[in-house]
């Protein structure tokens, strides 16, 4: 069996990698730009695992192996399900990714929106400085 990693914007994936590794899969890790390429590098994939680059219709009818397309993240709208589905290709996702992240972020932009950061920056940038940009702000 083989997993296909089209595209990822991760540092380091050697534990992904190890897992498919140590169950017997082999792995080939491509840093594909487009379709165009991830359409080459999927050709001989049992899986195909990707993270930016579209999987359409034209992509699934380029891997006659593929049996299941996982996408490295949460969602899958980069998936055309529906004719992942007619093939009998399974889709799924990794629902835990970035939990972590994803809600630092929003305790970031709850803070920032608090405290008027936003209207802060737009004043500074257009040349302006006022307290009263960001009013009211919530303590």
């Amino acid at each position: 069996m083989k997993a296909v990693i089209t595209d990822h914007h991760y540092t380091d994936i050697g534990a992904a990698t190890r897992v498919l590794s140590d169950a017997g899969i082999e792995v080939a890790v491509c840093a594909c730009r487009d379709e165009d390429e991830a359409l080459e590098a999927g050709r001989d994939a049992d899986v195909v695992i990707n993270q930016h680059v579209p999987v359409t219709a034209r992509s699934l009818d380029a891997w006659p192996r593929c049996r299941g397309v996982v996408h490295f993240g949460k969602g899958v709208d980069n998936i055309d399900v529906a004719a992942a589905t007619r093939r009998g290709i399974w889709v799924a996702n990794v629902r835990d990714a970035n939990w972590d992240e994803v809600s630092s972020h929003v305790l970031a932009l709850l803070l920032a929106w608090a405290r008027g950061i936003s209207a802060f920056d737009r004043s500074v940038r257009a040349g302006e400085w006022s307290y009263r940009a960001a009013v009211p702000r919530h303590r």
